[in-house]
């Protein structure tokens, strides 16, 4: 009642009230979330939202509201992260990649964002701006790699400016004696900042695990390792493309053979749109390693995004066969089955991704769906009875599985 009229300071109190007597329920957990962030408390909302997802893990729609709330904090690298965890469990959710493309753009993450942008559907009525952000990040993103270049030739003409005594002259005719400490012995450099380095990667400090590598990279600029790590964290933590291909090209220049990084190419070449070339890479990931994970995946999305969906399915399959737990291979080959038709291996893929992630509720209506089109009335509308119990107050997920149940009903 007192939500209802906005009053939500004694809406609070209330919800606290029943939180207490069923801490279980993970509504109430969401109302208390809902009604501190009315009033601006972003960080009690945040904690309350956390609570619901303990008791929902797999619930997207609390996932998308506790990412919102985190951008209205000004937080938008913890928003990021919900929503790329987001496109895991649910890439289809409403308008997701718009609000992703925002939180990577908060980030610094520019190529991410318009990636994510260029990925909003033109029905979207987010389409138009996210056409503008797409126009400015690109041109933010040529002028950065414009001064990052100018920085790369400053930074040779300073060294090569060395002279014999070694001190380093710089451009500007001021001259850097070295220093007079003793100095430990380049490998013992190494080893040293290699250590730091691998113990903040493990540790996911990704900003002080690319700083050590870099610091690496400045004692020695071919040290392999240390550009596939720094290439890896700019691709897959945070979807710097630019970045990671600046690694990545120099790492795969000292080792053409490479699997994951062949693989990594691929993807940054798919991000700006050149085809043949993310094909060419993710072909050589191939040729050296014919089960590996990336490249199959890749290969998959790759042949779908072209529409040619046998070549998809072959390489999810692949991916399947080689690594059963992979959650996306079975959920996307499983929504090309539906699309095609094919109910009954759409009901076996959607089935074996519950085994393991029992409690994702995209996946179990677009099971309950697969069983209506194969016939399998009864069971859908089982399914979709218990599905409606458990979004309760979640309009959107509500008004689908109710229009779905109705729908089953009439044909039992």
């Amino acid at each position: 009642m007192f939500f209802a009229e906005d009053k939500y300071e004694d809406a609070i109190k209330s919800f606290e009230k029943a939180v207490g007597l069923r801490s279980g329920d993970a509504e109430l957990h969401k109302n208390l979330a809902v009604s501190y962030k009315k009033l601006g408390r972003f960080d009690e909302s945040v904690k309350w939202y956390k609570s619901a997802l303990e008791l929902k893990p797999d619930d997207s729609r609390l996932l998308f509201l506790l990412a919102h709330t985190q951008m209205q904090a000004g937080k938008p690298k913890e928003a990021t992260e919900i929503y790329r965890k987001m496109a895991l469990l649910d890439a289809k959710y409403p308008e997701l990649h718009y609000y992703m493309g925002q939180a990577e753009e908060g980030s610094g993450l520019l190529i991410g964002a318009r990636s994510s942008f260029r990925k909003v559907n033109a029905d979207s009525p987010f389409y138009g701006e996210a056409q503008k952000r797409i126009s400015d990040l690109s041109a933010k993103i040529k002028r950065i790699q414009e001064r990052r270049e100018k920085t790369q030739k400053d930074n040779v003409d300073v060294e090569k400016s060395a002279d014999t005594t070694g001190a380093l002259r710089q451009n500007n005719g001021a001259v850097i004696r070295p220093s007079l400490t003793p100095q430990l012995t380049k490998v013992e450099k190494v080893a040293n900042i290699l250590k730091q380095a691998e113990l903040a990667y493990y540790g996911e400090r990704w900003d002080e695990a690319l700083a050590r590598y870099e610091d690496l990279l400045r004692i020695d600029p071919t040290h392999f390792h240390s550009l596939k790590q720094t290439g890896r964290i700019y691709l897959e933590r945070k979807s710097d493309y630019q970045a990671a291909e600046f690694s990545l090209r120099r790492a795969l220049d000292l080792k053409p053979t490479d699997t994951w990084l062949n693989s990594a190419m691929g993807i940054v070449a798919k991000s700006r749109y050149e085809v043949s070339e993310a094909k060419r890479y993710f072909e050589k990931a191939l040729q050296t390693d014919a089960n590996d994970l990336n490249a199959n995946f890749n290969m998959a999305l790759f042949y779908e995004d072209q529409n040619d969906l046998d070549q998809a399915k072959r390489y999810y399959n692949n991916v399947i066969a080689n690594h059963p737990g992979h959650l996306l291979a079975y959920n996307y080959l499983g929504d090309i089955y539906y699309n095609e038709g094919n109910f009954n291996l759409a009901i076996q893929l959607y089935s074996s991704l519950l085994q393991m992630s029992p409690k994702n509720v995209g996946i179990r209506f677009k099971l309950a769906l697969s069983l209506e089109q194969a016939g399998q009335h009864k069971l859908s509308f089982d399914e979709l009875v218990r599905l409606g119990q458990e979004v309760q107050g979640e309009e959107f997920m509500e008004q689908e599985i109710a229009e779905a149940r109705a729908r089953v009903q009439a044909k039992l």
